[in-house]
């Protein structure tokens, strides 16, 4: 089964960004299976983007957190994971959705309720769809 192998460490910016302290890893698939998005320390996320009025129901922080930013870097980063082999390691660019199925299944490796985990998927499917509409 897939897994993160590090914890993620962050301190706030503001009232709505954070820093990634320590860079941490999310091995896709298994963790033998030589793909992996490895986040940076430095880098910033918002976790969850959701709307303001919605964060009652959805707040920006919950179980989900690290997938959520697995999925804010691979959207920022040019949709590159790591794949990781003998030779050494190489990027690998995947599609948008296939960026988002990696978010399904990292909600599912953080045991994200299945309703939760399915509606956030379902939102950036349809936040994809949108985006490419209005290009």
């Amino acid at each position: 089964m897939s897994s993160f192998t590090t914890p993620l460490r962050v301190e706030p910016i503001d009232g709505k960004f954070w820093k990634i302290l320590e860079t941490f890893e999310y091995h896709v698939g298994d963790l033998d299976s030589g793909f992996l998005v490895r986040v940076p320390k430095g880098y910033t996320t918002d976790f969850a983007t959701v709307p303001r009025f919605l964060w009652n129901i959805v707040p920006p922080w919950g179980t989900y957190g690290k997938a959520c930013v697995v999925h804010d870097y691979l959207l920022d980063n040019g949709h590159q994971i790591i794949k990781a082999d003998k030779v050494g390691e190489r990027l690998s660019t995947v599609t948008r959705k296939k960026v988002d199925k990696i978010f399904l299944e990292a909600m599912e490796v953080l045991e994200v309720n299945y309703v939760l985990r399915y509606a956030m998927y379902a939102a950036v499917r349809v936040y994809s769809w949108y985006e490419t509409k209005i290009k």
